[in-house]
């Protein structure tokens, strides 16, 4: 049994009417799809190769971000390292110079402690974000896994790893620096 041929209610029925086979309309409709299905998975593939890049991309800008960072830590720490010999120098100074610059001297001291302070909380300041950014490195670094730049993202974040605890012990250290020239500066003697 076949279906009868479909006509349109608007043709007039004198006219000779060249209607299909509906098999072959069948066929037609079923070879389309694939054709479009084929290309729309191309298309997607390419656009998720494409998402994946951006990510390894991403990956590797984070892990140079923690490498800055961990060079600002560093440069805060030599900073304050600075600012706390100046303190050492100013007190010593103060204690064995003349008399009628001691006062003098010791501003010089706290001046620098403060500076050396500062030094401090811009070096941990560094270091957090390194901590934040380093995270944000690891987060694109997996999530671009299949992009042809994952392994160069993996290879550069896993050797960023140990910058981001340099950073952090730049930060510690440079708290230390800070709280002993605070103690020198102002003469007071750190709890024991």
């Amino acid at each position: 049994m076949s279906a009868p041929n479909l006509i349109d209610d608007w043709v007039d029925p004198k006219e000779k009417v060249y209607t299909l086979n509906p098999d072959v309309i069948a066929e037609m409709e079923i070879d389309q799809p694939e054709i479009e299905d084929d290309v729309a998975n191309e298309k997607k593939t390419k656009q998720k190769l494409e998402r994946l890049e951006i990510k390894a991309k991403k990956a590797i800008l984070y892990a140079g971000d923690v490498a800055y960072l961990t060079a600002a830590s560093v440069v805060a720490m030599r900073r304050a390292l600075t600012a706390s010999i100046e303190v050492q120098m100013s007190v010593k100074y103060a204690k064995n110079g003349m008399s009628n610059h001691q006062d003098l001297m010791m501003n010089l001291a706290k001046t620098a402690a403060q500076q050396a302070g500062k030094e401090a909380k811009s070096a941990t300041s560094k270091s957090l974000a390194c901590e934040r950014v380093i995270k944000l490195a690891l987060k694109y670094t997996a999530q671009s896994k299949g992009a042809k730049l994952n392994h160069v993202a993996n290879r550069v974040v896993m050797d960023t790893l140990s910058l981001a605890t340099l950073a952090k012990s730049m930060a510690f250290v440079s708290s230390d620096i800070a709280i002993n020239s605070l103690y020198q500066a102002t003469d007071v003697k750190p709890p024991s």
